[in-house]
């Protein structure tokens, strides 16, 4: 049994600390290094971690200055010595199987990340009956993770969490400082540096859902995502080209997405600024003449109504219609 580490970033978590670890330190595999990476935790989350490394050998914890996820994650994937890593966010919940199954996922398959299915949840997550046996793997090759990927597709998505890696595929893919929506781009660069990905269709993770959440400050995260994506987008166009033009349709659609909050749901004093970002953003996205003969009728009004003088008109059409939606 190989040494898989297990990395946990931890900050302002302390209702939820005690719950996850509770779930990583009982997993069926047992020959974990598990590190807590304090990002400064104003609260009782030092504490709690020491606590926990009492308990338990294998946990390793590193106190350290806030400086975000990304950079929690990064000092914790230096720290490590495992053959596999394992990323798990401190408020979410693991099934006991969920490193073992995705560790026999990769040694059955020979892929280089296997990927479980996960489930969104707020207060508790819904009771899951795990098989007492692991399903088959489902062999996703890089091209096909690749245009999943353009598309924002499922299964083979952007989150880290749900995944165990081959340490010597991410050894060398730092994750970006400072943003959140981090993971597409680290994604990125996974599924194009991988030989295959093993899916299996076990719910084994549970993703927490709450408004102190990361993922939960909606704005900050989609104006990242654009960033991200725009990285990825460079990457794909560079390396790949065949799926670009379904980045940049989906690109649009983030576009949309952002717009459509600013209009719903931003202080009236802040839109034009707001809006004038996203534009900026949206003004990046350039189709080829072949790009732009291949695109559906539906993806050239997406990106016609989206110019400047059209977009709030667009967005009220899109909210009364449904309209310009993702395919």
């Amino acid at each position: 049994m190989e040494l898989i580490s297990v990395i946990v970033p931890v900050y302002k978590v302390e209702k939820y600390l005690d719950e996850c670890m509770e779930s990583v330190v009982t997993q069926t595999y047992e020959n974990l290094e598990i590190i807590l990476v304090d990002d400064g935790s104003p609260d009782r989350c030092p504490e709690i971690c020491d606590t926990w490394a009492e308990k338990d050998s294998r946990i390793r914890v590193i106190h350290k200055e806030n400086g975000g996820l990304s950079d929690a994650r990064n000092v914790g994937m230096a720290a490590s010595t495992g053959a596999y890593i394992a990323y798990v966010d401190s408020d979410d919940i693991l099934e006991p199987e969920y490193i073992e199954y995705l560790y026999q996922a990769i040694c059955e398959t020979g892929a280089d990340v296997s990927e479980c299915a996960y489930e969104r949840f707020q207060g508790k997550p819904e009771v899951v009956n795990i098989p007492k046996e692991m399903n088959t793997p489902v062999i996703i090759t890089k091209e096909e993770a690749l245009r999943r990927f353009s598309f924002s597709l499922k299964p083979v998505n952007h989150q880290v969490w749900d995944k165990l890696y081959r340490r010597e595929l991410i050894e060398d893919i730092p994750f970006i400082y400072g943003r959140q929506a981090q993971d597409v781009l680290f994604s990125c660069y996974v599924f194009g540096k991988c030989n295959k990905i093993a899916y299996i269709d076990n719910m084994l993770y549970h993703w927490r859902r709450h408004s102190e959440s990361a993922s939960g400050k909606f704005l900050r995260q989609r104006l990242d995502a654009l960033e991200t994506y725009w990285h990825s987008l460079n990457y794909i166009e560079k390396n790949y080209p065949q799926f670009a033009k379904d980045l940049k349709n989906f690109y649009m659609t983030l576009c949309f997405g952002a717009y459509e909050w600013i209009m719903e749901k931003a202080p009236k004093d802040d839109q034009a600024e707001l809006m004038k970002t996203v534009n900026s953003y949206r003004r990046r996205i350039r189709y080829t003449k072949e790009e732009w003969a291949s695109c559906s009728l539906k993806e050239k009004i997406r990106y016609i109504s989206s110019m400047p003088g059209l977009i709030k008109l667009s967005v009220i059409a899109r909210n009364k219609t449904g309209g310009f939606r993702k395919n």
